[in-house]
């Protein structure tokens, strides 16, 4: 019978199964601005659960803590299990990293490729594992582009970036401005789980560095498609 951990492993892996098979489909039956806006949806999705990974991760190591305080049969056991799981949580300092390229779910969904893996390839000796190797870094640096980001009120793919310099949540200026003067002084940053809760227009500014990345983008889009 399979443990609660190993549940819990199972149906992270069934989600990242999932997030292949999506992001397989989008590249194989949409072009253009509309797979570009599929696959950065698509990324955002994959960062929560690299959160949700690293989360769970922290909580099932204080489980197993727990079970091993209880199993040593010198210790109290009248201390109260919540109490004791808080503690242990609590203890877990690190803080996640942000920096996704570097999380196994997001190499495992974009890379095709688990760090277990990597760590078999890099273990290799022979000229042949190291060919198949630089082979693999090669797919890895194809597959790790840039994809223009989407627009969180029009759900288009972006073409003339602004960045909140509150939050630093990038928007479409034409649909950020008229969003703005809608909602007047209730306006609030529209990227789901935001903690901005009041967004004007003097806190926009130009970001100059996405809009680069989305016209080099779509000039390498252009030529591949000629």
């Amino acid at each position: 019978m399979a443990s609660q951990f190993e549940r819990q492993d199972n149906l992270l892996e069934d989600c990242v199964n999932s997030l292949k098979t999506c992001k397989e489909l989008i590249e194989t039956h949409l072009d253009g601005p509309e797979r570009a806006g599929e696959l950065s949806q698509l990324e955002a999705i994959v960062k929560d659960y690299c959160l949700l990974s690293f989360n769970a991760s922290k909580s099932s190591e204080a489980c197993r803590e727990v079970l091993d305080y209880f199993n040593n049969e010198s210790t109290d056991h009248d201390v109260d299990i919540d109490e004791l799981y808080n503690t242990k949580l609590a203890s877990k300092k690190q803080a996640f990293s942000g920096n996704y390229p570097e999380e196994e779910i997001w190499k495992e969904v974009f890379m095709g490729v688990r760090d277990r893996e990597i760590e078999e390839v890099e273990q290799g000796t022979s000229q042949d594992d190291a060919t198949e190797y630089e082979e693999m870094g090669d797919s890895i640096f194809c597959s790790n582009v840039f994809t223009p980001p989407v627009d969180p009120i029009s759900k288009m793919v972006i073409q003339n970036p602004y960045k909140s310099k509150k939050c630093g949540h990038i928007y479409d200026y034409k649909f950020i401005l008229q969003y703005i003067k809608s909602r007047k002084s209730k306006a609030q940053c529209p990227y789901i789980g935001c903690n901005n809760g009041s967004i004007s227009v003097d806190q926009l500014v130009k970001d100059q560095e996405t809009q680069s990345k989305i016209e080099n983008y779509q000039r390498n889009t252009n030529t591949e498609s000629d």
